[in-house]
């Protein structure tokens, strides 16, 4: 007779710890029959873009939310994940005006309040002069208290000016003789000549500007402009010949 020996057989069973999306594996538990999990690793997640990540178990299925029962009773073979609670980061984006340059970023983990002091600047033109008047929430718009209160999700607020309107000086001049100064003169205004009338000697009229003093753009120089009207007179014009006398006017 022969006779054979004879077993009992027991499964090895393993565990597979993985990280939250199943890509890597990250250690591996084994038990005769069945067991529970023991690990004691707290894997890290990289702060992304959007979110800040905290440990807070293990899941039965990948981006999962921890499940208290993930590492009990494991009777056959078994793969977790590691989840995590989530934290939204929340960006604060300064830009300037119009949004065309981004100037500043404020970074936030769940929610905060902007706390930016830098005093952006917007180059004059040569109508306006601009003045930084705060932040507001849409390009061009008005500056609002609110705009760096209670950012909860990511955020642009834009600069925002006053505009003044620039005035400009026109000087009138008689040739290199400086007469009158207007300062003041708004962007697209006139200047008005209250001085007396410009003159070149008997022979000449004034005539008026040039340039003409009005939709002033810039500092102007505007300068006397005459006319010739010179009365050439020959009084008791002898005329030898007939003994007649005349009065010739030329102009």
């Amino acid at each position: 007779r022969k006779v054979y020996a004879a077993y009992t057989a027991t499964p090895i069973v393993h565990l597979y710890y993985y990280n939250y999306d199943g890509s890597e594996l990250l250690y591996t538990e084994s038990f005769i029959g069945s067991g529970s999990g023991a690990y004691t690793g707290r894997p890290a997640r990289e702060t992304d873009e959007n979110y800040m990540y905290a440990f807070a178990g293990w899941s039965l299925t990948p981006n999962g939310t921890a499940n208290t029962d993930a590492l009990s009773n494991v009777t056959a073979n078994r793969n977790v994940y590691a989840a995590y609670t989530t934290t939204s980061i929340v960006n604060l984006y300064y830009y300037n005006y119009d949004g065309s340059v981004l100037l500043h970023t404020e970074t936030f983990i769940g929610s905060g309040n902007g706390s930016y002091t830098g005093q952006p600047e917007r180059e004059a033109t040569a109508q306006y002069i601009y003045t930084f008047n705060g932040w507001g929430l849409t390009p061009g718009g008005t500056a609002s208290s609110d705009a760096l209160r209670n950012v909860t999700a990511n955020r642009n607020i834009y600069a925002i000016y006053t505009e003044t309107v620039r005035t400009y000086t026109v000087r009138f001049y008689n040739g290199t003789t400086l007469l009158r100064t207007v300062t003041n003169v708004p962007y697209g205004g006139s200047a008005t000549y209250s001085g007396s009338t410009p003159t070149k000697g008997e022979d000449y009229a004034f005539t008026g500007w040039s340039p003409e003093p009005t939709n002033i753009t810039g500092d102007t120089d505007c300068y006397a402009q005459f006319k010739f009207v010179a009365m050439i007179s020959k009084k008791l014009v002898e005329r030898t010949l007939t003994g007649d006398y005349t009065n010739e006017t030329v102009e």
